[in-house]
């Protein structure tokens, strides 16, 4: 039986299904929001982008301050609950959702700014909802998003990556640099950012 649940996230009203990561008590969402409600390079941003926006809440904190922002996902019910959550919080003129993997379907040198918190931790995803955090033995999933990340950000655009301290140990992310932390009992999350 398909199920929602309501959850109020940074003034955003959420609308959650079954299999869709909520994202609520998540350090990585709640570090990425705090850097996309204030971060100074948004003020000359005509296009933004999230890869793997699930029910679109970082998406919609973007759009908030006025920036056309896309959001893409691999799951349709993530999807439809990202447009029906955007219309609810009268930010559907300024968003638009694809299903979509990994950032694939968008073009080369097309976004001012690309954001993702992906699935960082090296597990191998068995079922849908497991792409929220399972990443890939090898981090093959995480490699792929930040492939494309870099792929259609322009030049002088950024790209803004949540990520752990076991992932970020096994990647070479020398051109990202650390814009906020926290640390917890088992591991430490980053918001990595690249400029240009």
């Amino acid at each position: 039986m398909f199920h929602w649940e309501k959850i109020s996230f940074r003034r955003l009203n959420l609308n959650v299904p079954n299999g869709c990561f909520p994202p609520k008590y998540t350090v990585s969402t709640s570090l990425l929001a705090s850097l996309l409600e204030q971060d100074e390079h948004f003020e000359t941003v005509n296009v933004a982008l999230e890869i793997g926006c699930g029910v679109g809440v970082l998406t919609l904190i973007v759009a908030r301050r006025g920036i056309y922002t896309i959001g893409v996902d691999i799951s349709e019910d993530c999807i439809a609950s990202a447009v029906r959550n955007s219309r609810e919080n009268l930010l559907d003129t300024l968003t638009d959702f694809v299903v979509c993997e990994s950032g694939k379907c968008i073009r080369d040198n097309s976004i001012d700014i690309c954001f993702t918190n992906p699935p960082y931790l090296p597990i191998t995803p068995k079922d849908i909802i497991d792409y929220s955090f399972a990443g890939g033995d090898s981090l093959e999933i995480l490699l792929d998003i930040l492939e494309n990340c870099k792929r259609i950000t322009k030049k002088d655009g950024c790209i803004l990556l949540a990520i752990n301290d076991i992932a970020l140990k096994s990647l070479k992310l020398e051109k990202f640099k650390k814009a906020a932390y926290h640390k917890s009992l088992f591991d430490t999350v980053y918001v990595l950012k690249k400029r240009g």
